[in-house]
């Protein structure tokens, strides 16, 4: 995605914060990178337009807000999704939550209508922000 302007393209957000150049926007001396604060989307910012950078390789869907990922453990906790794709999901975590421990955890879709669940899928944790 491409926004004129120095702000984020996916939310229009002008709540951005720069971050370290990756090896191939480094090649480009007027490329900066930068995070967006409200959706932490990367972009680059090329002196007149900003383009986001996606990692995904599949669409990203949003969910009702009715969909839940339950993380069974010690403390059951339950976050919201933000988005999922063939590729994986984005959720928030409560930031008062224990952290998770391991970067591989199964964790469960829960549909807070009707109580129904996917169970024990296959998790990597990838990165955190």
């Amino acid at each position: 995605m491409i926004v004129f302007g120095k702000k984020c393209p996916v939310c229009r957000g002008k709540q951005i914060t720069a971050r370290p150049s990756a090896s191939r926007i480094a090649l480009f001396p007027a490329a900066n990178a930068f995070l967006c604060n409200d959706c932490h989307q990367q972009l680059v910012f090329l002196g007149l337009c900003s383009i986001g950078m996606e990692h995904r390789h599949y669409a990203r869907k949003k969910l009702p807000p009715n969909f839940l990922i339950h993380i069974s453990g010690q403390n059951d906790q339950y976050a919201k999704i933000k988005n999922i794709s063939e590729g994986g999901i984005c959720f928030n975590h409560h930031y008062n939550a224990a952290p998770i421990a391991n970067r591989f955890v199964m964790l469960n879709l829960y549909n807070c209508n009707d109580g129904s669940s996917l169970e024990q899928l296959p998790t990597e944790i990838v990165t955190t922000s």
